[in-house]
């Protein structure tokens, strides 16, 4: 009597002997004398294609009385399934029959109420005729005592009916796929046609249903930041500040900066996990498998999630997408961007925008890690080791660094000075019956959108038809109700012709019905070499972090993460961000090759170029030496000796990140060597001499007059100190 399967005694009647009051007559044939029969248990879920004979179905009580399915049945026309012994399935539980209970456990880290394969189950599930759901298509009927059927539900190519259906029966599902009911108010909806069952969100074998998490963070406890300016900065000083132990989930892994990181973790007894998609777009490069299989062979937990239908492995969720971290299960990153070079950059400059967040807070930082554990969980057949996979390198060395003058970002990491709301919502859990941002589209007043990816169609799951995106139908619908949209996407190559469809079609649809909105793709003189945002500010208050590409898939299959947050000080500064993508950088920097040198033949002087100035980001500082119009060296200071004597025209170019750029130019007069001590009256080293234009007093008076007069001159501010 210790195993539930066996003794035929589901979790509803421990949960009914508890209620005060209530005394459930075990020792009862039947069980009616004290809780009545009801008809309001449906089938709630089943899995008819099924790849290891591990189909499953499960019944839902909808009803307030606790039901006994002593003598009720479930067939498929072709066998029966009968309960022999008291049953009890209380209001809104859930009861499981699987064929495999082993696959079942492995798919869900629990035991199914009742498992067909297990010894002895004929004493309390009955089995006559040949019971399974057949893969092209069937039906499943319960049955009451009395032999009226309670419940039915076709699928596929199947001619059974029933008198309670309305309607064609539910299309077929895929391979790996389960269907379950739309849930309304808590409850399976029951109208007897196949709409009940045409979710939005897909369920496939192992599926999870984690509801969103909200958390309120005093002040200080966030951190809003961009790539590429700042975001390696934050992500390598999380991890620096581990302590016991670091959880990673990203669609792709390759970053030498935070691979470097976490080896110095380990070393430190960090424990380290990592999960990440098996089958990105593309492959894994061979960077990305490098930097695995070195954490790995250095003690990392490094899992990596792969179905493979053909070795009949479902994959719980379509793409492993999410971008997130959890350091010592108290702070959270959630990001747009994956942990590659491009997405966290060692060059502050140069790379993918995007946007993240990092959050204080042991509630959120424990609802990840729960998340996390699920996804990785060793138990699931579509969760492999790495140092398993064949793609593992036994002797993996390090990648050659990628190094980058540019240093410092326009942006720095914004710390909050005000509370804020934050609530994580993951996909698909998050958009059962929608897209979860769609109410927030169609509501809104004010709303800016950087988007990676935007599809203009997206096709029914059920019908096959394509349809608009309903995330463009929530813009429309806020557009026609006045608010201002402006919208910014990629327009690199792989999604130039997507998204340029978004930007006519909305150009379109403003021009007929007269409506406000602002609509492009970014200018391709960016220095992002991708908008891979998938971010949003809503009425200057809500700020939107994800991972969701405003594609189908990304809502109603992938594993993804978003936070939204709810603060005004948060939304300005992703506005600020917005802005400098929205508005094409034009104008020149200035350049300063600063003032003209004296210097004798031989000796090192040094060319400052240190007073140019941009209104964003200096990039780039060539200089041509040798007067031939070609630039001699890069720098923003270097040193340069003439041998020969004469004037010497030295040309200085300066480029901003936009590509804009001036020149200045100044003269190096150099005199013949007389054999004196060129430094002798600055007392300094001859390799650290600047250039001056004129010894002595009149050399002072030049470069006071000099300096006011070039003080004077207007200047594009560079690097702002307040961003």
């Amino acid at each position: 009597m210790h195993h539930r399967q066996l003794c035929a005694v589901s979790s509803a009647l421990l949960l009914l002997s508890l209620l005060p009051g209530v005394h459930p007559n075990l020792e009862s044939s039947t069980g009616a004398d004290a809780i009545s029969l009801s008809k309001d248990i449906v089938i709630s879920e089943f899995y008819p294609r099924a790849l290891n004979r591990d189909e499953y179905f499960a019944l839902t009580s909808l009803s307030g009385p606790i039901v006994n399915l002593r003598n009720w049945s479930v067939s498929d026309g072709e066998g029966i399934l009968r309960f022999t012994n008291d049953t009890f399935i209380a209001h809104r539980m859930k009861l499981t029959i699987s064929s495999n209970s082993s696959a079942f456990k492995r798919a869900y880290d629990e035991t199914p109420d009742f498992g067909l394969d297990i010894p002895g189950i004929q004493n309390c599930v009955f089995k006559s005729g040949t019971f399974a759901l057949a893969d092209s298509g069937d039906s499943i009927s319960l049955l009451n005592p009395a032999g009226n059927v309670v419940d039915f539900v076709g699928y596929g190519d199947t001619a059974e009916s029933s008198p309670g259906w309305w309607g064609p029966v539910l299309p077929n599902l895929r391979q790996g796929e389960i269907a379950k009911r739309v849930v309304l108010d808590g409850l399976p909806r029951d109208t007897d046609s196949s709409s009940d069952w045409m979710t939005f969100r897909e369920f496939k074998y192992g599926y999870t249903e984690v509801g969103s998490f909200v958390a309120s963070l005093p002040a200080g406890k966030l951190v809003a930041f961009t790539s590429p300016d700042c975001s390696l900065d934050v992500v390598v000083d999380a991890v620096e500040s581990a302590e016991e132990q670091i959880r990673i989930c990203s669609y792709e892994f390759s970053s030498l900066s935070l691979t470097c990181s976490l080896l110095d973790a380990l070393d430190r007894g960090v424990e380290v996990r990592i999960l990440v998609d098996g089958s990105p777009a593309g492959g894994m490069d061979e960077r990305q498998i490098e930097c695995l299989s070195i954490l790995r062979h250095h003690g990392a937990v490094v899992s990596v999630v792969n179905g493979n239908l053909s070795l009949k492995i479902v994959q719980h969720c379509g793409a492993m997408h999410a971008k997130y971290m959890v350091i010592d299960c108290a702070k959270s990153l959630i990001l747009s961007e994956n942990l590659v070079e491009s997405g966290i950059p060692e060059d502050r400059v140069y790379g993918n925008r995007g946007w993240g967040v990092m959050m204080d807070d042991v509630g959120i930082a424990g609802y990840l890690c729960q998340l996390y554990d699920s996804d990785s969980r060793a138990s699931r057949a579509d969760v492999r080791d790495w140092v398993e996979d064949p793609r593992c390198v036994q002797d993996a060395l390090l990648p050659a660094a990628r190094t980058s003058n540019h240093s410092k970002g326009l942006l720095c990491p914004l710390i909050s000075n005000d509370d804020a709301t934050i609530t994580i919502v993951p996909s698909p859990d998050g958009s059962a019956d929608a897209p979860y941002v769609e109410p927030i589209l169609s509501q809104c007043s004010s709303l800016k959108v950087e988007q990676f990816q935007v599809d203009l169609r997206w096709q029914d799951r059920w019908t096959a038809q394509d349809v608009l995106s309903p995330l463009l139908g929530g813009i429309i619908s806020g557009m026609r109700r006045g608010s201002e949209v402006q919208m910014l996407m990629d327009s690199s190559w792989f999604n130039s012709a997507r998204n340029e469809q978004i930007v006519s079609f909305f150009v379109s649809l403003a021009k007929n019905e007269s409506l406000e909105g602002s609509f492009k793709c970014m200018d391709p003189r960016s220095p992002f070499s991708v908008v891979h945002n998938k971010g949003m500010v809503v009425d200057h208050r809500l700020s939107l972090i994800s991972s969701n590409n405003w594609c189908k898939a990304s809502f109603a299959s992938n594993r993804e993460m978003a936070a939204i947050v709810d603060s005004e000080e948060v939304a300005g500064y992703f506005e600020r961000a917005f802005e400098l993508d929205w508005v094409p950088d034009t104008s020149a920097p200035n350049a300063s090759a600063g003032p003209d040198i004296e210097a004798v033949a031989g000796q090192t002087v040094i060319l400052d170029g240190s007073g140019s100035a941009d209104d964003r980001a200096i990039v780039d500082w060539r200089w041509d030496t040798d007067s031939d119009g070609k630039a001699d060296v890069s720098g923003c200071r270097i040193s340069h000796s003439w041998n020969g004597q004469g004037n010497f025209k030295v040309t200085l170019c300066v480029e901003d990140a936009w590509g804009n750029r001036a020149t200045d130019e100044i003269v190096v007069r150099v005199t013949p060597d007389d054999g004196a001590d060129p430094n002798a009256l600055s007392g300094m080293p001859s390799d650290v001499v600047v250039g001056i234009p004129v010894t002595g007093a009149l050399s002072i008076l030049v470069g006071v007059l000099l300096a006011r007069w070039w003080s004077g001159r207007p200047r594009k501010f560079n690097h702002p100190d307040s961003d």
